[in-house]
């Protein structure tokens, strides 16, 4: 038995074949008993990247949740950041410091011995390190520090030429 099975989908496909074992010589043929095979045939691997940005540490934090089936291998961009695990799930990436907003792609990915390419890569995800308040909101998130970014709405301390909020 000899043959190619594609699956150009992106989920998983089952074929099942009924084999039947048959001895065949001189015009005798006895068959034997049949065989059902199920044959799973999985579709190229995909991840998608999810990311934040932790003020007080200066790091993004970012998660890739990867599809496919087996053992996962990869880089992040910027930094041929390399990572691993296991499809599905999902991989949780060390901390990357970071000091101005930064998109991140998945370069590359493998599942077992199957690469992705193209959308199945995730595209790009952008971790800003601003946040997405308006200038001069206090929210003293953290402390009650002036000086500390992280107290306010987007992560810049005030000079004197923005106007102050403080709610309370």
């Amino acid at each position: 038995i000899a043959g190619t099975l594609v699956n150009n989908t992106a989920v998983p496909q089952t074929v099942t074949f009924t084999v039947v074992p048959t001895y065949s010589n001189g015009g005798v043929s006895c068959p034997g008993t049949p065989v059902l095979v199920d044959i799973l045939v999985q579709p190229p691997p995909s991840v998608t990247i999810a990311g934040s940005y932790d003020c007080m540490s200066g790091m993004a934090n970012l998660t890739l949740t990867v599809a496919g089936n087996g053992p996962v291998s990869g880089v992040l961009q910027p930094g041929n950041i390399a990572f691993s695990g296991t499809a599905p799930g999902t991989i949780i990436l060390p901390p990357i410091p970071i000091t101005s907003s930064t998109d991140f792609n998945v370069s590359s990915l493998a599942v077992g011995a199957c690469s992705a390419s193209g959308a199945a890569l995730g595209g790009a995800v952008t971790v800003s390190t601003t946040g997405t308040g308006p200038a001069g909101l206090w929210t003293g998130a953290v402390d009650t520090d002036w000086f500390n970014k992280c107290n306010w709405a987007n992560y810049q301390v005030p000079d004197n030429t923005v106007d102050v909020i403080i709610d309370n």
